[in-house]
């Protein structure tokens, strides 16, 4: 009988958290003000991930926890979440906007890099979002199976120049749709 016992308080114990990632659906359904809140009602609140998905179900994507002892963490087991824990929340979809300034200034021959201005924003923006899409990860779902996470990149430029400016824009925008 008391071995049965120690399992049972074994089976009931409460794992520290190091570090937690929620991934969430859509970042339209938990705003900063809702994220706050959300990390708010979790910090040293002793609570399991059936909780979290009862509460958060609708838009609770996956997740990634690691606690201070590296123990597996089953739907089950109760984890506590505290001041020292590293608390991340990441989306299945971004949305960028890129706010271009296209002035002549971008036509200028850089001779160090020994190209135009324009063709540095063209590299600087598609290793910035070939790093971003290239991110793969392996989760967990709120059912606790291993899902690929991938986050989607919904892109837009907006270009902004002087008016004798405006076909550079245009032309500027299509090359930049190419990317």
């Amino acid at each position: 009988m008391n071995k049965n016992v120690n399992t049972f308080l074994k089976e009931i114990e409460t794992h520290e958290i190091e570090k937690f990632e929620l991934y969430f659906c859509d970042y339209l359904s938990v705003p900063r003000a809702e994220r706050i809140n959300l990390y708010y009602n979790i910090i040293n609140t002793e609570f399991n991930l059936k909780d979290l998905e009862s509460r958060y179900g609708n838009f609770f994507y996956g997740y990634e926890l690691k606690t201070k002892i590296n123990k597996e963490i089953q739907s089950n087991d109760n984890f506590l979440i505290t001041q020292s824990t590293d608390v991340c929340i990441f989306y299945t979809e971004y949305r960028i906007v890129f706010l271009l300034d296209v002035s002549m200034s971008l036509f200028l021959y850089d001779c160090q890099a020994k190209i135009l201005n324009i063709e540095k924003i063209e590299i600087y923006l598609k290793n910035l979002i070939n790093e971003f899409i290239s991110m793969k990860k392996i989760i967990r779902s709120p059912t606790n199976e291993k899902i690929e996470y991938c986050p989607k990149l919904i892109v837009s430029f907006v270009a902004v120049g002087a008016d004798e400016d405006c076909d550079v824009n245009i032309v500027f925008l299509i090359f930049l749709f190419f990317i």
